[in-house]
């Protein structure tokens, strides 16, 4: 898994373009790249592999955008270190990132509820991950065994808790078996992770809060409003044509 994260980050560039507008279109076809990343990412685990081709469907469809949220943060505090905490800067794409205070987002084609409602209703939560993600992230300074470890945990929780079955089962023995795996990395390095059960625990506190509000806003007007805006998306065969 750390080597699939690590073939989808080769991509990534050290040295960003910094954009203020945006339009919708734009930021859909940065989630369509990173759904495939997803995909890729998640045939690297042999227990999801194994599922039935519904089953992989049915997680991917539940996971890739909790997957993209925490990855793209983690990313963000990767590359800019503390002034992504201090200037609140999230990383796009590839190439493009913003700050958060600054970006307008055009949603007019998807939406007639204007730019400042939208963020009203998705901006406060987006904020939250600087503190629930950046923050911890550049305290601990995460390494990329680390990262895929709590990517895995986000993945494997929020797809067992509702999608249940044997999809849950399958989370959790491959939970057990990463869970074993990170135990050794630690053990390899023991003069550098002396005390490794802290760090372990506030890794997992990272995985809870992403949780919970992930499982709290399931129902949410925020996630309303955007189903809104993804029937308009996938029912409209012109859409794409506008640009």
């Amino acid at each position: 898994m750390v080597y699939g994260l690590r073939k989808i980050r080769a991509h990534q560039s050290w040295d960003p373009k910094f954009f203020k507008n945006i339009n919708f279109l734009d930021i859909f076809s940065y989630w369509k790249i990173h759904m495939e990343y997803v995909a890729t990412w998640l045939m690297h685990s042999n227990e999801f592999r194994s599922l039935p081709n519904h089953e992989k469907l049915a997680i991917f469809k539940t996971v890739w955008a909790i997957w993209r949220r925490f990855e793209r943060y983690a990313m963000s505090a990767e590359i800019f270190g503390k002034r992504c905490y201090e200037e609140k800067i999230i990383v796009h794409s590839d190439d493009s990132a913003s700050k958060f205070g600054e970006l307008y987002v055009d949603y007019s084609l998807v939406s007639d509820k204007g730019f400042e409602k939208i963020r009203s209703v998705l901006g406060g939560r987006l904020i939250k991950y600087f503190d629930i993600i950046v923050k911890p992230y550049l305290e601990l300074n995460l390494t990329e065994t680390e990262v895929t470890y709590i990517l895995c945990q986000i993945v494997c929780n929020y797809a067992g808790r509702r999608l249940q079955g044997q999809i849950q089962a399958a989370g959790e023995r491959f939970l057990e078996e990463i869970s074993d795996n990170l135990h050794s990395y630690y053990k390899n390095l023991r003069e550098k992770f002396e005390n490794y059960a802290l760090r372990l625990a506030k890794m997992m506190q990272i995985v809870n809060q992403m949780l919970n509000i992930q499982l709290k806003s399931k129902n949410n007007m925020d996630v309303a409003m955007l189903f809104d805006m993804f029937n308009i998306i996938f029912t409209d065969p012109d859409f794409f044509r506008v640009q």
